[in-house]
């Protein structure tokens, strides 16, 4: 179904009534829009199964089982076909035209992504709590009489890499893997991995 959608005219995809008429083979049924229906929640459910498509990945505070939204799901950063990203916008340019709302649990900051808006450390909280509190750690560790001959023994990171939404360690600057994380330049560590998690989905959906 989304290589058929991306295949179509964007013209045909202005109607607001249902875009495309269902046949169901060996049920017989006609579609006099409850099956139209039917696919769309289909392929909303699809998109959740993240076994079958790399689409979407459950929320690191899912994984965590800490937080807010536990049971929504995050753009995954490791999907680089973009073919599903743009077919994700048709899915939901047709659920909005044919006012047909969709059954998708993507956690709030998703959809601020969706509508072009800029995520917040706020935002990030919201899906992952573990991540943004143990970064905010790293940057105030002196407020808890950490110094720095003291710093290498409370901070487990060596280098400036920081894991991603997908949960993979990766160099959050340019060969960050050689750039050793200290007490001085933690600062910048934190803005640095801050400005990667805030901008990790850029190309999936910009």
């Amino acid at each position: 179904m989304a290589n058929q959608l991306l295949l179509k005219d964007p013209v045909n995809l202005l109607c607001a009534q249902r875009l495309w008429k269902v046949t169901l083979i060996g049920e017989g049924a006609d579609d006099a829009g409850g099956v139209f229906d039917e696919t769309l929640a289909q392929m909303c459910e699809e998109l959740e199964s993240v076994t079958e498509v790399k689409l979407l990945t459950r929320t690191p505070n899912s994984i965590n089982k800490c937080g807010f939204n536990t049971d929504r799901f995050v753009f995954n950063p490791e999907c680089t076909d973009f073919k599903l990203f743009k077919f994700f916008g048709i899915l939901c340019g047709v659920g909005i035209r044919t006012k047909r709302p969709l059954n998708l649990h993507l956690a709030p900051p998703m959809w601020k992504l969706v509508a072009g808006m800029n995520l917040t450390i706020q935002d990030l909280e919201e899906i992952d709590l573990l991540f943004t509190r143990a970064l905010v750690g790293i940057r105030d560790v002196d407020k808890g009489g950490v110094t720095e001959d003291t710093f290498s023994e409370m901070i487990p990171l060596e280098c400036f890499e920081a894991q991603s939404m997908s949960g993979q360690f990766v160099p959050i600057v340019p060969n960050g893997h050689d750039i050793k994380l200290t007490f001085k330049n933690r600062n910048e560590y934190f803005e640095k991995a801050l400005h990667f998690r805030l901008h990790e989905l850029d190309k999936q959906v910009w």
